[in-house]
């Protein structure tokens, strides 16, 4: 289920040190609130205790982005949305984190966009010596539980995603 947090062996020692590091996690916002968080963005991080429907990606983020997009930082939309897309809210050019919003067509864009993805492909895309030289977050890529941690949490997002567009529910996202 998205809302969970990856439990395999493999995996667990990836989310041990909570305390450290960047991580990504994107919540459900029914499409009403948008306007609202548009006018005080502050609200946003309401999401963050609220305990709505969640997908935390933890420290995949990065890599998920890589597999997605084949680059560090920039990418093709809508499959770099996890770096770029959405509407911020609030002040992009602070050294505050900056949460973004994508309404409920963003959201379906970019379901239609995940569908046809599986871990197959993704593995397909999984280069560690590339995503060692591109920088890419965290630096673990050639450890074996690198690339069922990435599937793990891109297969959570997927689901997420999938269930958002299905609700009608528009989507906020924390990355830092």
């Amino acid at each position: 289920m998205y809302d969970q947090k990856a439990t395999s062996p493999d995996v667990a020692f990836f989310l041990s040190d909570t305390t450290m590091g960047m991580t990504a996690s994107l919540y459900a916002v029914g499409e009403q609130h948008i306007d609202t968080l548009r006018s005080d963005p502050a609200q946003a991080f309401a999401l963050l205790s609220a305990g709505g429907p969640a997908v935390h990606l933890d420290k995949a983020w990065h890599g998920i982005h890589y597999l997605l997009t084949g680059t560090a930082w920039e990418g093709d939309a809508p499959l770099n949305f996890l770096l770029h897309g959405g509407e911020p809210l609030g002040d992009e050019e602070s050294d505050e984190l900056v949460p973004r919003v994508f309404d409920l067509a963003e959201v379906r864009l970019l379901d239609a966009a995940l569908a046809p993805l599986d871990d197959g492909q993704l593995r397909q895309r999984y280069d560690p010596q590339a995503m060692r030289q591109l920088d890419i977050y965290p630096p673990i890529w050639d450890q074996k539980e690198a690339l069922p941690f990435c599937l793990e949490r891109f297969d959570a997002l997927k689901d997420f995603v999938a269930e958002n567009a299905r609700q009608e529910r528009a989507m906020v996202i924390f990355a830092g």
